[in-house]
């Protein structure tokens, strides 16, 4: 399965909780964003910074959105 790493896009995910205090929520991703980034992991285990980078900007994500399903930390 392919692991994304959430991380703040260009506009706020943030969200307020019962007593007013903000909680972090996640992006939600495409089903166009989804499907390329795990036929990009399937041809390759990891990518380099320039080819994330690369990536992530064609696809409207930040570098740190991208992430390897290999490195699940």
């Amino acid at each position: 399965m392919l692991t994304l790493l959430s991380a703040s896009l260009s506009q706020s995910h943030h969200a307020q909780d019962k007593d007013g205090k903000k909680k972090h929520t996640r992006p939600t991703f495409s089903g166009q964003q989804i499907f390329a980034l795990e036929k990009t992991f399937e041809q390759t285990k990891y990518l380099a910074g320039p080819e994330r980078a690369k990536l992530a900007y064609a696809l409207g994500m930040t570098e740190s959105q991208v992430k390897s399903p290999a490195s699940k930390c």
